[in-house]
């Protein structure tokens, strides 16, 4: 039943997405012209490679739980089906969801930090957005 229901939701997730279009920000950084600015932008690439690691290490402490749960879930799932006579059919992995594990909201943050820290040191970032998919020609 929660594997249909999940199903069920990702179908929709994809119809919303597919009603329109999608789109993209394409950054261009212009550097800083002082040597303490640039210096500065350093710095500001030093904390972003930071904060993607602190992504990517909750993204995997976050799998780590979601595939203990799902052990732990499909060792229940199987207790019950052979107390009650029934084939066990599953596998552990259809347990698993580790699409809620997904790190995209935290590199966002990270990136728009970054251009941030980029702009305070005397930068400029300027974004062009464009159209991706599903654009009227």
């Amino acid at each position: 039943m929660k594997i249909v229901r999940m199903l069920g939701v990702a179908a929709l997730v994809l119809v919303l997405q597919a009603c329109g279009p999608t789109y993209q920000t394409i950054y261009d950084f212009t550097p800083p012209a002082s040597a303490n600015g640039r210096a500065c932008v350093s710095q500001c690439q030093v904390s972003q490679g930071h904060c993607r690691n602190a992504c990517a290490a909750t993204v995997d402490a976050c799998q780590s739980r979601m595939k203990l749960q799902a052990r732990q879930d499909y060792e229940r799932y199987a207790r019950q089906q052979v107390d009650a006579g029934r084939e066990v059919r599953r596998t552990p992995a259809s347990f698993e969801s580790l699409h809620a594990c997904s790190d995209s909201s935290c590199r966002q943050a990270c990136e728009g930090d970054f251009r941030i820290c980029y702009g305070t040191c005397g930068g400029s970032v300027s974004g062009t957005t464009i159209c991706t998919s599903g654009c009227d020609k």
